[in-house]
């Protein structure tokens, strides 16, 4: 029998703003026993279950540390699909989240 996850720890890494969507990224499936992840791998976008409220706040929480995109580059650590961000965010300044 096939075990299904229901619930996914994850930390926010980038934003697409013309979506209005988060985009966020696992990192239990990351983390090595005793030692810090060094990579992170956008997995998934997110953009509803939240509020339009929480979704503003926690945006309004972040904003301080967003960082714009360089076409072309990608920041140290951070692995993303085909499709870029329009910011992104350092691991140690962002929120991790359970959806």
């Amino acid at each position: 029998m096939l075990a299904y996850l229901k619930d996914c720890t994850i930390l926010i890494i980038s934003m697409f703003f013309l979506q209005c969507e988060i985009s966020l990224l696992t990192v239990d499936c990351l983390s090595i026993a005793g030692m810090e992840p060094v990579e992170f791998h956008s997995v998934t976008r997110v953009g509803s279950g939240y509020s339009m409220f929480e979704l503003t706040e926690l945006i309004q929480k972040l904003s301080p540390h967003w960082q714009q995109v360089i076409p072309g580059q990608c920041p140290p650590g951070l692995v993303w699909t085909k499709e870029k961000p329009d910011v992104w965010i350092a691991p140690q300044n962002s929120y991790i989240l359970e959806v």
